[in-house]
């Protein structure tokens, strides 16, 4: 009877086994290999029992080797599943990782036009503070103006009562001197008629005259005085007019002033 020559039983595991270790869940990939080879052979048990006895005939040695490499293959096939399903996780996460930098590069260019509308924003208040500030000097000077405006206004009014007072007394001196001197025509042409054509004495007629001239003059003065103190009316009237106008305006701009505020 031949001798079969004893087979060494390794000690270290298989390069697959080894392989296996490398890699999170390989008792999964164990099961697998299992699997695959359960399908792959029916009376596998067998052949994992001949597996270890190694003082057996030739015939089972070489079901041996048969059986190692149908595990090899199983193990090859697991192999590339696993590598298609890494390929599919790998394709995965780069499209993912795509959609991310996609994602940041939009946030990135809305942060920089926010930030690019911040500055505006920050550009637009200092214009609108200096502009501010301006109408705030613009508006203590219309106060001052205002104020003067107004001292010259009530000036102007006080001048207006006091030169029509003026003008009144005026008018009434006119219109007395006017009544006095159709009196003094009256009493000549009376006193003509009383002496019925005669010779009326050279003293009173020159006293009549003289009369009558500074009557004439009084009544020439009165009419340039009134004539000046109308002008002088008139122009205080101007005044006035100019005056509460630059009022007006400088309220106005006041209302003007406080709207631009009211929208910055």
């Amino acid at each position: 009877m031949p001798v079969v020559p004893e087979v060494p039983v390794a000690t270290t595991p298989p390069t697959s086994a080894r392989r296996l270790s490398r890699f999170d869940g390989g008792g999964r990939r164990q099961s697998r290999v299992n699997e695959a080879l359960l399908e792959g052979s029916p009376s596998l048990s067998g052949r994992r029992s001949s597996r270890l006895d190694f003082h057996t005939s030739p015939d089972k040695s070489s079901d041996i080797d048969v059986e190692a490499q149908r595990i090899q293959k199983a193990e090859l096939r697991v192999l590339h599943e696993e590598y298609a399903t890494l390929q599919e996780n790998q394709m995965r996460l780069a499209a993912k990782r795509d959609a991310t930098a996609a994602d940041l590069e939009r946030t990135q260019s809305d942060f920089n036009g926010a930030t690019k509308h911040l500055a505006q924003l920050h550009t637009l208040l200092d214009k609108n503070k200096a502009l501010q500030s301006t109408q705030e000097a613009k508006h203590r000077m219309l106060e001052t103006d205002s104020a003067s405006v107004s001292v010259h206004v009530d000036t102007a009014r006080k001048n207006e009562r006091q030169h029509l007072h003026a003008a009144k007394l005026n008018e009434v001196r006119l219109q007395r001197t006017l009544e006095e001197l159709e009196l003094v025509k009256k009493e000549l042409d009376q006193e003509r008629l009383n002496r019925s054509g005669t010779a009326v004495p050279r003293a009173e007629h020159d006293r009549a005259i003289q009369e009558l001239q500074h009557f004439d003059k009084q009544k020439a003065e009165l009419l340039v005085a009134f004539k000046k103190q109308m002008q002088l009316i008139d122009i205080l009237k101007r005044q006035k007019i100019h005056l509460e106008t630059a009022k007006l305006l400088s309220f106005i701009e006041d209302d003007f002033s406080r709207a631009l505020q009211h929208e910055a």
